[in-house]
Order: C-alpha cells, then structure tokens, then sequence
C-alpha cells in the first residue's frame, strides 16, 4: 500500500525498543499513549521529548514553529511544558492514532493519509515554512 504512495519500506527492518537506543534521541515519537508508556518505563529520562504523533501535533501548535536558531530540546521543551505522565494512563481518540488492523483497506488508507498529514506537520513545526509538502486536494 505505501509502495502506491512511492513510499520504499523494504530495507526496514524493525528493532526492539531498549533504553541506550530512546537515549540517543533527541525526538520519540510514538502512535499510542501505550508505546510512550512503555518507552517511559524503560527510560524515564526521556518524558520531555516523547510524544504520541497526535500530542505533539496538538500540543506544539500553541507554542508555534520553532524558531531557526532556536535548538529542537529548546522548542520540545516549551511543547512538553505542563505536561504530566498520568495523561498517559489509558487510550485517548485526542492523541493516538487510530489502528486499523483487521478492518477493511479504506481505514488503512485514511490512517496513512491522517499520519501524513500530522507528519507534514510536525516537520513544518520544526523545519517552518516551506518545508510542508503540498497535498493534492
């Protein structure tokens, strides 16, 4: 499905998730409250800069794009401002991204249109203006 979209996952190859690699990012981003949950655990230390694609999204807006000389811990300190670790307790429709498994393709279509969506924003939000892709209506 992705190939449709000249989106190349053949050379991916999953990893499991450990302490020393969330330690080495300036930036985790996540799908589920559940998955921010579980690298939580494993690496208390990096709350600030985990996110669910939808929260960072929702949460980023307010504070605006980042600024060019501004460093990315700066901003997603600012985005992480107010936060706190029992918003991650159960689901959320505000902050997952829905998961399609098991019904029909036209859910997988429109989640992979939501998640480039919020994709183009987040990398407007860090990157600013003229780095969103423009979409075709």
């Amino acid at each position: 499905m992705l190939s449709g979209l000249g989106i190349d996952l053949s050379a991916h190859r999953s990893q499991p998730m450990t302490s020393g690699l969330l330690a080495g990012a300036d930036l985790i981003v996540a799908m589920a409250r559940e998955h921010v949950r579980e690298a939580v655990v494993l690496a208390p230390e990096i709350w600030p800069r985990t996110f669910t694609l939808k929260e960072l999204v929702r949460r980023a807006g307010p504070v605006g794009p980042r600024q060019p000389s501004q460093p990315v811990a700066d901003w997603l300190a600012r985005v992480h401002e107010g936060r706190s670790t029992r918003e991650l307790m159960g689901r959320s429709h505000e902050d997952d991204v829905a998961d399609p498994i098991g019904q029909p393709r036209p859910a997988y279509e429109r989640m992979v249109a939501d998640v480039g969506e919020l994709i183009d924003q987040v990398v407007w939000l860090l990157w600013g203006a003229g780095t969103r892709r423009e979409r075709a209506s």
